[in-house]
Parts: C-alpha cells; structure tokens; sequence
C-alpha cells in the first residue's frame, strides 16, 4: 500500500455535492486541482497539487497540519477537483 502525504487546508460543503469534504494539498504533484472549486479559491495549492476527499476518506495519519481558516478568494474559473482514495493510490485493501 502507497503512503500519500498531504496537509488538511480546508473542511466545509461543496456546492453540488453530498457530504462534508477535505480540501487537501498534496506532497507529490498527484492531484488534479489548486484548491479552486467552482469560482473560489478555497486554498492554495501548487498546481496538481490538490484535491478534494470526501471527509470519511480523508486518512488521518496522513495528514502533517492542521486547518488553514482563510477565507476563500473569487476566481472565474470553476474546477470541482473531486477525488476518491482510487484516484490518488489510497485504497484500502
């Protein structure tokens, strides 16, 4: 089983979706987003750096910080990033 880095830098609901997420930055460029979601920025994150896992899936021996509460910046474009544990090498066996 792959061990997946990352720091914790936003919790909350996404518009659209069930459930309450994660918004994570990833060690490794293994993610797909920045930490954009619809037109806000909720964090940020080196390109392909970030995701978002739905909180039951956010492992927490992965995780190195704890919360960032900024608050999240308008941008025009709109980036979902959702991703599952499959996606990023975390399933569990």
């Amino acid at each position: 089983q792959t061990t997946v880095a990352y720091i914790v830098r936003w919790i909350g609901r996404l518009r659209g979706y069930d459930g309450v997420y994660a918004g994570v930055e990833f060690d490794d460029p293994i993610g797909q987003k920045t930490g954009m979601y619809r037109e806000c920025e909720l964090f940020r994150a080196a390109p392909n750096h970030a995701g978002f896992l739905l909180l039951p899936e956010v492992d927490h021996q992965g995780v190195t910080k704890s919360v960032n509460n900024e608050q999240p910046t308008r941008h025009p474009q709109d980036e979902s990033g959702m991703m599952k544990r499959k996606d990023v090498g975390m399933e569990k066996e």
